[in-house]
């Protein structure tokens, strides 16, 4: 899982790549989608433009636009889900 931050939330970036914040995402992450999954913060101006997503990942989408750390986390740090695709 990626997660893009704005260019004036670069700050908000680097607090997330801290170990201890990566785990806990991680840890979060795996819980809600039943498996592994690795998590890396990123800066919009590196994100790549996707193509449509496929319904699985309108599903997974939706799974954690509804998870209660999903939604605090985009409220805390002003994120947003851009993409979300199986690895």
């Amino acid at each position: 899982m990626r997660i893009y931050f704005p260019m004036d939330k670069r700050s908000f970036a680097e607090m997330i790549e801290s170990k201890d914040s990566l785990e806990k995402i991680r840890a979060a992450s795996s819980t809600v989608l039943g498996r592994p999954v690795r998590v890396c913060a990123k800066l919009e101006a590196a994100a790549a433009s996707s193509a449509a997503a496929a319904s699985s990942s309108q599903e997974l989408r939706a799974q954690f636009e509804q998870d209660p750390m999903v939604k605090s986390m985009m409220q805390r740090f002003g994120g947003r889900i851009s993409e979300v695709r199986r690895g």
